[in-house]
């Protein structure tokens, strides 16, 4: 099978590309880094162009490109909403298959603005007859990157973690390298679920995760309970200052807000089952 990756040079993107390549699968990857050899440049903000004889040999899309560059909802749907839109509405010209990658804090009622977003691309995926996946809060224990890589830059870099209101905020856990397996497979099939949810089913709070961090690299550190205003706070007067502290405020917003029943997927009629965190990441 031949791909088309968006997002090839994010943490989900290189590794998915990455893993199809070892699997003898010819990949085509589109984004934003001019280092990264035969790359289609690809922006959701501006014009996609990519050629019509890679579009007829193309037979998946995974849309795993995003945007976070945006300051406001309704510049982020511009930039998000909108190129998805494009996208989707151009390889359903060559009855390209659409795998789009959204996220366990897309749901009904969600309160940050990548979740909104998310949900707003979603419907769109779904109009185009699109798979659907909800990865969970995506880790790996020989790579660090998107906002778990944010959690263990943090721990390594201050002796003292804010612990947003205590720390009981429920995770999902969601293991990179099964991820990747799980895509491979709903490449390949013909289903009928249109949003799958891919996760541990079992909760983690975000307290504990801090403490698995801690202990894996075998860090002094002390945990101390914060309001989660004071936080937020701090963390957009940090953005207004373009100050990297390598955590938005609107993942905060995400972590605080949490689907509280994700429904997540059964997953073993794809023989894929996701890792306890706990037993995993050690």
């Amino acid at each position: 099978m031949n791909y088309l990756i968006t997002g090839a040079s994010g943490f989900l993107g290189k590794n998915l590309v990455n893993f199809l390549e070892k699997k003898g699968c010819k990949v085509y990857k589109c984004g934003r880094d001019f280092n990264i050899r035969n790359q289609i440049y690809f922006d959701l903000e501006k014009e996609i162009i990519i050629e019509k004889k890679i579009l007829e040999k193309v037979d998946i899309l995974i849309h795993c490109a995003y945007s976070f560059d945006a300051s406001s909802i309704k510049r982020s749907k511009k930039i998000n909403v909108d190129g998805s839109e494009k996208l989707f509405e151009l390889v359903s010209r060559y009855k390209i298959k659409i795998i789009y990658i959204s996220s366990i804090s897309a749901f009904k009622g969600c309160k940050s603005v990548h979740g909104k977003v998310k949900l707003e691309i979603e419907k769109l995926a779904n109009k185009y007859n699109g798979i659907i996946l909800r990865p969970g809060l995506i880790y790996s224990k020989n790579a660090q990157g998107a906002m778990f890589g944010s959690l263990i830059n943090l721990v390594k870099r201050i002796p003292i973690i804010p612990l947003i209101d205590n720390g009981k905020q429920i995770l999902y856990m969601c293991e990179l390298e099964t991820l990747i397996k799980l895509i491979f497979i709903l490449s390949k099939k013909n289903i009928s679920e249109n949003i799958i949810v891919a996760a541990n089913k079992q909760p983690i709070m975000f307290k504990k995760v801090i403490k698995i961090i801690i202990l894996k690299y075998n860090f002094k550190r002390i945990l101390l309970p914060f309001p989660s205003i004071i936080i937020l706070s701090f963390l957009k007067i940090f953005e207004t200052l373009n100050i990297n502290v390598r955590l938005q405020s609107d993942s905060l917003v995400s972590i605080l807000n949490p689907n509280k029943n994700p429904l997540i997927s059964d997953l073993d009629k794809y023989e894929i089952s996701f890792p306890v965190f706990e037993k995993d990441f050690d």
